[in-house]
Formats: C-alpha cells, sequence, structure tokens
C-alpha cells in the first residue's frame, strides 16, 4: 500500500538541533572512529 500525500496536513522536517538534538551522538561517533584508528578527536574543534 503505498501512502498518499492527500491524507497529511504537514510535513515535519527536524532541521538537526530543532525537534531533536543529535549533536551528542555525532560527537561520540566522532570520538570512536577516531579511537579506532588511533587519533585523538578534540570535540570543542567539531563543535566549533
Amino acid at each position: 500500500m503505498e501512502p498518499k500525500l492527500e491524507q497529511y496536513q504537514a510535513i515535519i522536517f527536524d532541521m538537526d538541533g530543532t525537534l531533536i538534538d543529535t549533536m551528542p551522538t555525532h560527537v561520540s561517533a566522532w570520538e570512536q572512529t577516531a579511537e579506532e584508528f588511533g587519533f585523538d578527536f578534540d570535540a570543542s574543534c567539531y563543535i566549533a
């Protein structure tokens, strides 16, 4: 069954941080990846 757009009155798009703050998840992923490859990850540089 395909959804029909006519049945919706609105569609919500979350431009990162509007509804859900995913920054901590991104930072954690970068930290883990950097560690696996033997690098230090400075979150303050990423967030700046």
